[in-house]
C-alpha cells in the first residue's frame, strides 16, 4: 500500500495538470523560444526545420501538464499562419494556435505553416508573436518565414526576396531564419537547407489567417 502511495506521489511531482485557479504558470520558470520560424509542408506534415517548444512550469518549478499554450499572431502585420495546420488547434479569426503540454514534461511542441507578405527592404518590428499559457502572458517571440514572396511554397522568388532584404541592409526578423538575432549567411544556409530538403514545397492550401 505504501508503495502505491509513493508511486502516486512521484507521478504528481513529475507533472501537475493545469487546473484553473489551482496551479498557475510562473513566466519566470517557463521556457519560450526567442524566434519562431514559419515553414511550409510536403503535403502530409510540416517542415521539421520549424519545430520549437514551450515548457510550462509552476512557482515551484514543476512542469504543468495539460496546460494550453497559445501563440497569438494578431499584431504580426507582415506575416500570417495558414488556416490548416497539422495536429495544432487553429483559431484563424483571432490568428492564434494552441497546443496542450505533455502531462509528464509540461512541454508543448509546435511546427507552424505560414508565410510573410512580400515587400522591398522590409523593416518589421521584433517580438510580434505573443505566447500564453492558460491565458497567462509568458513573453514575446520574433517571427521569421521561409516563404517571403507571397507565392505558396519555396521557390527562387523567396530566395530573391531574402537576398534583396539582405543586400539592402534590412534587419527584419522575417529574414532571421536561424533565430540568432542577426541577418547573416547562416540564415541563407538554413533557407537553402529547407529548399533542397523538399519539406516546404507546399504553402497554405487556403488563404493566410490575416
Amino acid at each position: 500500500m505504501r508503495s502505491l502511495v509513493l508511486c502516486a506521489t512521484l507521478v504528481v511531482a513529475m507533472a501537475r495538470p493545469a487546473i484553473a485557479g489551482f496551479i498557475i504558470p510562473n513566466p519566470a520558470n517557463c521556457t519560450i523560444p526567442a524566434s519562431i520560424l514559419l515553414v511550409g509542408s510536403d503535403g502530409s506534415s510540416a517542415d521539421p526545420l520549424g519545430t520549437f517548444s514551450v515548457t510550462v512550469r509552476d512557482y515551484d518549478n514543476h512542469p504543468i501538464g495539460n496546460s494550453g499554450v497559445t501563440i497569438r499572431f494578431s499584431v504580426c502585420t507582415y506575416s500570417g499562419i495558414c488556416q490548416q495546420q497539422f495536429g495544432i488547434i487553429t483559431d484563424c479569426p483571432n490568428r492564434e494556435v494552441t497546443v496542450f503540454t505533455s502531462f509528464v514534461s509540461g512541454v508543448a511542441t509546435f511546427t507552424l505553416i505560414g508565410a510573410a507578405s512580400p515587400v522591398d527592404c522590409p523593416s518589421d518590428a521584433p517580438g510580434c508573436a505573443a505566447i500564453y499559457a492558460d491565458g497567462l502572458f509568458l513573453g514575446n517571440a520574433n517571427v521569421a518565414a521561409l516563404d517571403l514572396d507571397g507565392s505558396p511554397g519555396l521557390t527562387g522568388g523567396d530566395l530573391a526576396a531574402w537576398l534583396g532584404g539582405y543586400f539592402c541592409g534590412s534587419s527584419s526578423p522575417r529574414l532571421d531564419t536561424n533565430g540568432d538575432g542577426l541577418i547573416t549567411g547562416g540564415d541563407l544556409s538554413l533557407w537553402l537547407s529547407a529548399f533542397f530538403g523538399g519539406r516546404s514545397v507546399n504553402g497554405c492550401a487556403a488563404m493566410l489567417c490575416k
